[in-house]
């Protein structure tokens, strides 16, 4: 069965983690991102949002683990190929984030796959919104 019929449009794949201080450090060593809004607790209390926040792009990872979600995409699989991101509110340490992706189109013959994304608080609050685009990779290629 070929992975277009699999795949649906309204299917959701979702991850939900909750953001440990260790997570904002680790992504920052990785990064090199030390921004005091995210490690510097005196700095970031002083600040308008009056403490640490999570990195936006952390939770732009948790987009991309909520669509590695999609079953039927078997190797040589797909490759993440936009994404569109709109940050409306911050995440901070301990909060538990879900991140849900949509699919909203299947471009069969692109061979793209069309998801919205949203990620939410655990209070239902939206921290961030938009799109993704996957590409559906052609076999021969290893």
């Amino acid at each position: 069965m070929a992975w277009m019929e699999r795949i649906r449009i309204g299917d959701k794949f979702r991850v939900e983690k909750t953001v440990s201080e260790s997570d904002v450090y680790l992504y920052a060593g990785i990064t090199g991102d030390f921004h005091p809004n995210h490690v510097n607790d005196t700095y970031a209390s002083n600040k308008f949002f009056g403490r640490r926040v999570v990195h936006g792009a952390l939770l732009v990872g948790f987009v991309s683990a909520a669509t590695s979600r999609i079953d039927g995409l078997e190797p040589p699989g797909y490759m993440a190929q936009e994404y569109h991101i709109k940050f409306l509110a911050p995440a901070y340490f301990g909060d538990t984030v879900a991140t849900e992706a949509t699919v909203t189109e299947i471009l069969t013959e692109r061979r793209k796959i069309l998801l919205e994304v949203k990620v939410t608080k655990q209070d239902g609050t939206a921290v961030a919104a938009g799109s993704a685009v996957l590409k559906v990779m052609r076999s021969e290629y290893p």
